[in-house]
């Protein structure tokens, strides 16, 4: 994972043959470790992951967002941008999981809609 510290966000570039959730939760644990600097909001986050295949059911997706919240997630604003593939029905779940839980995370296709959003 490669982080860029820009003056309005962080970017992390992330690359992975295959979206699952052990690699959902090393992001999770790289986000995690960022933002325990900060005493209260975290700084926005734009997250760029590439991974042309995805293997995640409903049931992992939620265990790996509720230990992202766990962890304190939920003090960053998050842009996902996924890059490789299109936008699964899961995402899609996940997106409107973690929103209802007080995270403010979105997914998106391209950049700059996503720093759009988070800015």
């Amino acid at each position: 994972m490669k982080i860029t510290t820009h003056d309005e966000y962080i970017r992390i570039d992330a690359r992975a043959d295959t979206v699952n959730k052990d690699f959902l939760n090393s992001l999770v644990d790289f986000v995690a470790q960022i933002i325990a600097g900060y005493p209260q909001q975290g700084p926005p986050i734009l997250l760029v992951v590439e991974g042309p295949k995805l293997e995640l059911d409903p049931i992992d997706s939620l265990e790996v967002w509720k230990r992202a919240a766990e962890k304190g997630v939920q003090r960053a604003k998050i842009a996902y941008v996924i890059s490789g593939r299109p936008i699964e029905p899961v995402v899609q779940f996940i997106e409107v999981y973690v929103q209802n839980r007080g995270m403010q995370m979105r997914f998106f296709s391209n950049r700059s809609a996503a720093l759009k959003w988070l800015l």
